[in-house]
C-alpha cells in the first residue's frame, strides 16, 4: 500500500467535498451518499473517527431514505470499523450485525463473510467478562433455522 502524505488526504477531501457539493446541487441523492462514503473511509484511514463516524450516518440515513440496500450495509460496515478504532466494541458489534442482516438478505456472500469475520474480531478483543457486563450487554447474531 503506498503511503500517503497529509496533503494527498487533504486534496481527496476537497476534491471530493466539492464533488459532492455538485450532486446536492443537482439532487443526485446516490451520487452526493458515494462521495460521503469515500469522505468517510478517507477520514477513517487518518484515524479522524468521529468525523468518519459522522460521514457514514449521513451516508446510511441517505441510503436508508432512497432504499438502496447495499449502500446501507456498506455505510454499517464503515461505522463498525469506525467505532473499532475508538475501542467501541459494543457499537461496533451492533453495526456489523445490522450490516450482516443487510447483506445476507441481498445476498451478498463477499461482504456477509467479511463482516462475519470483523464481528468475531470483536468479540475476541472485547474484554465481555468486564464486571460491568452481562451476557444481555452483548450484540448477539441472531441466526434464522
Amino acid at each position: 500500500m503506498a503511503c500517503f502524505h497529509q496533503s494527498n488526504y487533504d486534496r481527496a477531501e476537497l476534491s471530493s467535498t466539492e464533488a459532492q457539493g455538485a450532486h446536492r446541487c443537482i439532487g443526485h441523492d446516490e451520487g452526493q451518499a458515494n462521495v460521503l462514503y469515500g469522505l468517510g473511509k478517507t477520514f477513517h484511514l487518518q484515524f479522524k473517527d468521529d468525523k468518519a463516524i459522522s460521514h457514514f450516518t449521513k451516508v446510511r440515513e441517505i441510503y436508508a431514505r432512497i432504499r438502496h440496500d447495499e449502500g446501507q450495509a456498506n455505510a454499517w460496515r464503515g461505522l463498525g470499523e469506525a467505532y473499532c478504532h475508538q475501542l467501541k466494541y459494543h457499537l461496533a458489534a451492533s453495526s456489523y450485525i445490522k450490516a450482516e442482516a443487510i447483506y445476507a438478505c441481498i445476498s451478498h456472500d463477499k461482504s456477509q463473510a467479511d463482516v462475519l469475520c470483523r464481528l468475531g474480531d470483536v468479540y475476541v478483543t472485547e474484554p465481555w467478562e468486564s464486571p460491568s457486563a452481562t451476557p444481555r450487554d452483548i450484540p448477539v447474531l441472531e441466526v434464522a433455522g
